[in-house]
């Protein structure tokens, strides 16, 4: 039986990202760049060579650049909508996280880590698209932010990284509340309970394309250097 190609995509997708993922969740995934549309509109050209990915528990959008001045004149824009205090992460070129699902090195770029925004939660930890209010009528839901409520964030007005479903409330989420989520929770491998709350940057450098002598980097902001890792990784 021949099968039509998008489907077999979807099938490998599915198959391929459910070995990677350390929640085996299955992530959803789109051939073009699906952010939110409340970020620059000056990073709406970007999305027809970009992808997305979406999981239970957070969002992935990834940018693949072809020449510096096409990065250097996105990377404010990418910087702006980087949570307050989030780290920059730095990766080696080629990043070959997703060679076996899209067939291609990913050689320099940007990854953007950030929350699924606009869904909708339940007290069990189940995700609804925007809009179930009304379809689901006495059902209480928290919608994945923004705007996260200040009492979330820290004294210098930072947000976790992650936060979890807690009395009817979003709370920050420790490392020990991920462990009870483990331990409670037989429907953890779905991310139940569990969801992202910041945007972090991580950039696939190529010392070229993205050379970091070039660009701005805040002088406060955490900067997580993976590349020697990488590199002995490889």
């Amino acid at each position: 039986m021949n099968m039509p190609k998008h489907v077999i995509f979807a099938i490998v997708a599915s198959i391929v990202l459910c070995a990677m993922c350390s929640a085996y969740a299955l992530w959803m995934v789109t051939k073009e760049g699906s952010w939110p549309k409340s970020w620059p509109e000056e990073l709406d050209p970007l999305r027809s060579q970009s992808r997305s990915s979406f999981h239970a528990t957070a969002a992935k959008h990834e940018i693949p650049f072809g020449n510096r001045e096409e990065f250097e004149f996105a990377w404010p824009y990418i910087l702006s909508i980087k949570s307050k205090e989030a780290p920059i992460i730095l990766s080696s070129s080629p990043d070959t996280m997703f060679d076996l699902l899209f067939g291609e090195t990913y050689t320099v770029g940007v990854r953007i880590w950030s929350p699924r925004t606009g869904m909708l939660v339940t007290p069990e930890g189940r995700s609804y698209p925007p809009g179930a209010e009304s379809a689901i009528p006495n059902r209480k839901f928290l919608r994945i932010g923004p705007p996260w409520p200040d009492y979330i964030k820290s004294e210098s007005g930072a947000l976790p990284e992650y936060v979890a479903y807690v009395n009817g409330k979003w709370a920050p989420c420790t490392e020990e509340m991920r462990e009870e989520f483990k331990k409670k929770r037989k429907d953890w491998d779905m991310g139940y309970g569990i969801r992202r709350a910041r945007i972090d940057i991580e950039l696939i450098v190529d010392g070229e394309i993205i050379d970091l002598n070039r660009i701005h980097l805040p002088p406060d902001t955490p900067i997580i250097d993976k590349r020697f890792e990488d590199m002995q990784n490889k």
